[in-house]
């Protein structure tokens, strides 16, 4: 899984760890949270359920992949500037500008679905 820390254009973060959920291949949902991973759910969950958190985890949990729900990244990961859209490549999360740089110069960008 693929997890970048929470910076100021974070909206959407890990109830656990803060981290950016937009960046992750995939989430996961508990009792209506978002969590970053399995270990941070069942970390949480420990406060309300003791020993049974990843039997409740097992239960409830649903894994959901970000994007599907809403959740996009708005920072390009090479000029740092926030975008409504940003494509996601073989290279990070990049907005169209710096696609087109990074082409200009003869390099491959591939895009990933």
């Amino acid at each position: 899984m693929s997890i970048r820390q929470v910076n100021e254009h974070s909206t959407d973060m890990c109830a656990a760890c803060d981290t950016d959920l937009a960046y992750c291949d995939t989430i996961q949902a508990a009792e209506g949270v978002l969590y970053c991973s399995k270990e941070c759910a069942v970390h949480d969950l420990r406060v309300k359920y003791g020993d049974k958190a990843e039997e409740v985890f097992n239960d409830v949990a649903e894994e959901l992949i970000p994007r599907d729900i809403g959740i996009l990244p708005h920072t390009c990961e090479w000029c740092e500037e926030e975008y409504e859209e940003l494509v996601k490549t073989d290279l990070g999360w990049l907005c169209e500008r710096c696609i087109c740089a990074i082409r200009s110069r003869g390099e491959t960008v591939k895009e990933e679905r």
